[in-house]
Parts: C-alpha cells; structure tokens; sequence
C-alpha cells in the first residue's frame, strides 16, 4: 500500500463508524452503505485496487474423512467455517513427512494411517501438488 498512515486511519474510521454497530444496522443496509461511503470519501476518495475472493458455498472437490480430519486440527470459530478453499491453503502446507507426524501425533493406527496417507497424495494431486 501507498502510504501505512493513511491505511492504518483508514481502519480505525472504518471501526469507529461502521464496524461498531455492523450488526445493530443489518436491518439498515441503506446507512451502512452511506457510512462505508463516508469513510471513503473523507480519505479522499482515492480508487485504490481490490483483491477479492470467491466464496466457496460447497465442497465438489474435497474429501470429506481427510477435510474433517485437517478440520479437527484447526480452533472451532474457524473449523466452524471453513470452506474449500481454505481447506486447500491448510491441506497443500503439508509434505509427506509432515503428514506422517501429524498423523502420529493424533494416534492412528499404522493401518488407519496408510489409508489417510493415500487419501492425502491423492487429495493434493487433485489441487496440483505430487506427493510421493
């Protein structure tokens, strides 16, 4: 970003006018629509780019034994939530080693961890990533 001040301000004003009270607005989509505008606007209105992701509403591709397993690994606020893709990003931060450990260290069986090892290289070859 261009200048950390103007961000850092851009923030605090985005929590102390909207972020407040988001949820005591939802009935009010109108005004909290206004207020993001606002905020905007005071910071001089400059367009700056935006990354935004796709929001993954099913999981077509996953696994669910493996995804509920990478699931249990994770705090429940985000284990609640998560979605395909964020299940990928957590997934692909494994190597076979890794792996392994991780499945010794919650107490599988050498029978219950040769088949979550092949669901694991078949799940991470299906996003891109050859473990072998």
């Amino acid at each position: 970003l261009v200048d950390s001040d103007v961000v850092r301000y851009q923030l605090i004003m985005l929590n102390d006018m909207v972020n407040d009270g988001f949820w005591d607005m939802k009935e009010h989509p109108e005004l909290v629509y206004q207020l993001l505008c606002s905020v905007h606007d005071m910071l001089g209105g400059k367009e700056l780019p935006r990354n935004w992701l796709n929001f993954s509403k099913s999981f077509k591709r996953a696994n669910n034994e493996l995804f509920e397993l990478i699931k249990s690994t994770q705090p429940d606020s985000i284990a609640t939530q998560m979605n395909e893709d964020e299940y990928k990003i957590v997934l692909l931060q494994y190597n076979k080693k890794t792996f392994e450990s991780f499945l010794e260290d919650i107490g599988l069986q050498e029978k219950e961890m040769k088949s979550m090892m092949k669901l694991f290289k078949e799940e991470c070859k299906k996003y891109g990533k050859e473990i072998k």
